[in-house]
């Protein structure tokens, strides 16, 4: 007999178990068995019989509580898998699908509370929007500002006290007992700094180690006295080593996929630290700011490859222009089959000026309105300064409102 005929007895084996399954929950009015978005095999049923996304459909109509973009997200796609039914259908995991003896108010997933692109409509009054994200981030005065400010032409060493939101992330690899700095990172607050998600889980756990702590004011890993190349500016190292107490990578990344969808995780320190000249966090754009038009400057900083070293022993930083988003989408994927989505920026694509190896989880930055702000993070690319191939960045202000909800206050 054919694979598929033998396929066919088997979800139907399992419908019937789960039909008689807790006492009959799911007898009747129940759609096909599909696949949830939070894993493992479900049903198409009502949102009502749904508890957990049930919970998730009353923070949208709640005027006190609201639902953060992830899960608005998983909601869309949970609709999207019962498409072919009612439209308060979702693809319900088992073991969150409800009895309908059980009593709960009954909601109605209006047309209202979609956009019209048929997604749900997930932004939470503006008055309470800024009142919650200005709470747990830096005010204007604080982040963004540097106490010097030169013009960029191609990747060169920073100023010492540039760019004072660069962070490293320490790793301890474990086969030779030994430290290294594989990662940068990007102080949004006193307590927290953003990186890949990449730099975080997957593959570097097991080829390098395990992140310990993040060094934030560095300039020279080779010196205890930092100077410029010139020696006109030296400085006792100002830099900060900090433990980490907690990471907290983004629950839709998908490390085995190779445009690295969602690669973002923020980092919470032991403990805060006090801004100098030399710490000082970057500022977040509002939630969802457009993307910057073409050919719009940015700078990268951070320890990365260079032409002449495989890891920057000092800061570098280097000027990038956006690239046509459009154009990015395009050649990624006839190219090479990868997806470059709205949550991504490209920039860069000039010969030997591009973002490489031990950039990952550094800041795309745009100054504007006298503070620099975090645009994007470094993610992947092909190769590295390739012409005509930009790189790509997690791009940030689509995540904001995912960042400020895992910031403790």
């Amino acid at each position: 007999m054919s694979v598929g005929f033998y396929r066919f007895i088997l979800l139907f084996g399992i419908s019937q178990f789960f039909v008689f399954h807790k006492n009959s929950v799911i007898a009747s009015k129940i759609g096909p068995i599909c696949t949830s978005v939070y894993a493992g095999y479900g049903f198409c049923v009502s949102i009502n019989r749904c508890d957990r996304l049930y919970k998730v459909f009353t923070k949208v109509i709640n005027s006190v509580t609201y639902a953060t973009r992830v899960e608005g997200e998983l909601l869309d796609k949970s609709r999207n898998l019962c498409k072919s039914y009612p439209s308060d259908h979702v693809c319900c995991p088992f073991d969150d699908i409800i009895s309908e003896s059980e009593t709960r108010s009954e909601l109605s997933i209006s047309d209202d509370y979609y956009d019209k692109d048929g997604f749900f409509a997930f932004e939470y009054p503006e008055t309470k929007k800024e009142t919650y994200v200005k709470s747990k981030l830096p005010s204007k005065n604080e982040c963004g500002f540097q106490l010097f400010q030169e013009k960029i032409i191609g990747g060169t060493d920073t100023r010492l006290e540039e760019y004072p939101w660069v962070a490293l992330i320490q790793y301890y690899r474990y086969r030779s007992d030994s430290f290294s700095y594989d990662c940068g990172g990007t102080l949004i607050s006193r307590r927290y700094v953003l990186t890949a998600a990449h730099c975080v889980t997957g593959e570097i756990i097991l080829k390098i180690g395990s992140p310990i702590s993040v060094r934030l004011g560095e300039y020279n890993l080779q010196t205890e006295v930092d100077c410029t190349r010139n020696k006109t500016e030296c400085v006792q190292s100002q830099y900060l080593d900090v433990g980490i107490e907690k990471i907290t990578p983004h629950p839709l990344y998908n490390k085995g996929y190779n445009a690295k969808s969602n690669d973002i995780a923020l980092i919470q320190l032991i403990e805060d630290i006090n801004f100098t000249p030399y710490i000082r966090p970057i500022c977040l754009t509002e939630p969802y700011h457009p993307h910057p038009y073409s050919n719009t400057n940015m700078v990268v900083s951070g320890f990365g490859r260079t032409l002449k070293a495989k890891f920057s022993k000092i800061k570098q930083k280097l000027l990038l222009s956006v690239f046509d988003h459009t154009r990015c989408v395009t050649q990624f994927r006839s190219n090479l089959s990868i997806s470059i989505s709205k949550n991504q920026i490209c920039a860069g694509g000039k010969f030997m000026q591009d973002t490489c190896s031990g950039d990952s989880g550094g800041a795309l930055a745009q100054y504007k309105d006298n503070n620099w702000y975090l645009m994007g993070l470094v993610s992947f690319g092909v190769k590295c300064g390739l012409y005509n191939w930009p790189g790509v960045y997690t791009y940030v202000p689509n995540y904001v409102d995912w960042i400020v909800d895992n910031m403790q206050s």
